[in-house]
């Protein structure tokens, strides 16, 4: 069990540190009301439904080079525990990650994270405190170079012109976060992943997001339950992607069906700048609209 947080993060009014069920930090944002992370453990939530299930250790061997977009960095689990797994086993590349966060006191955290000594092999590559802006790092075998970029990454998502591997997608729930979940967005994504052989990973099951998805050509699976949540989405451009031994799964006929009900109607926010309030009204008047257009003459 790792030591309690520094009194630095106490005067946080918004923002609290706290344990998971498998001692990894989360954090308790007062103004949404959510945990930045599953309760059964942050570091478990980046295991199975981002890592395990992403084949990005495979992708890294075979094109020598992973390139990996992660929006809502956070606390960098996401991120930190592909580096942790790549530096403890040794294989050999170069990992290049667009990290996207807006929230400096977050970045702040990060340090507090990489205590943990499951993540010891990235903290002796970088250092004892969180380097906010990114870093490079080069051995005899890897090349690791993380950029962050302090935005809402709407304002930045159709400037990107990378060719990405995999996206680490991770808000707030669509519940609190409406326009982080749009059509729009996953049709960027389409975009910066169209020439590779990629996917976006989320721990999102939201029937609304995987019907995006799947509305922006996206073939959708389901990644493994991490504590009480029935799992997460995967989402591929490319049928081969998917293999028995990766932790991925096809949706089931509960879930086929969801899809094909009113609630499957997506977010939308062509703008990319609506906050989460308008998104979701939209969303309402749209699903009145269909209700309307069904009912008998």
């Amino acid at each position: 069990m790792q030591e309690p947080p520094s009194n630095a993060f106490e005067e946080k009014s918004i923002l609290k540190m706290l344990l998971t069920d498998d001692g990894s930090y989360t954090l308790f944002d007062s103004e949404s009301g959510e945990l930045f992370h599953n309760r059964a453990g942050a570091l478990t939530e980046a295991l199975h439904n981002y890592l395990k299930p992403s084949r990005a250790l495979d992708t890294l061997i075979s094109a020598g080079q992973l390139r990996v977009l992660d929006v809502c960095f956070g606390l960098g689990y996401n991120s930190f525990v592909l580096l942790e797994e790549a530096l403890r086993t040794e294989v050999p590349g170069r990992i290049s990650i667009v990290a996207i966060e807006k929230d400096p006191a977050v970045l702040a955290m990060c340090t507090e994270v990489l205590k943990d000594e499951r993540l010891s092999h990235l903290r002796n590559c970088i250092g004892e405190r969180f380097p906010q802006s990114g870093f490079t790092y080069e051995n005899g075998f890897i090349t690791i170079e993380m950029q962050i970029m302090p935005n809402d990454f709407r304002t930045v998502i159709t400037e990107l012109t990378c060719d990405f591997d995999l996206v680490f997608h991770d808000p707030f729930s669509p519940r609190n976060a409406a326009q982080l979940w749009t059509v729009d967005i996953f049709k960027q994504y389409q975009r910066l992943l169209e020439s590779r052989s990629g996917a976006v990973l989320t721990y999102s099951s939201a029937v609304a997001v995987r019907s995006a998805l799947r509305m922006t050509g996206f073939d959708v699976r389901r990644t493994a339950a991490v504590g009480g949540k029935s799992g997460g989405t995967l989402a591929t451009l490319n049928s081969s992607y998917y293999s028995d031994e990766y932790k991925c799964f096809s949706l089931s006929c509960q879930e086929e069906g969801r899809l094909l009900t009113s609630s499957a109607v997506p977010y939308r926010d062509p703008s990319f700048s609506a906050d989460s309030r308008t998104v979701s009204n939209l969303r309402q008047q749209e699903l009145k609209k269909i209700s309307e257009q069904r009912k008998p003459a």
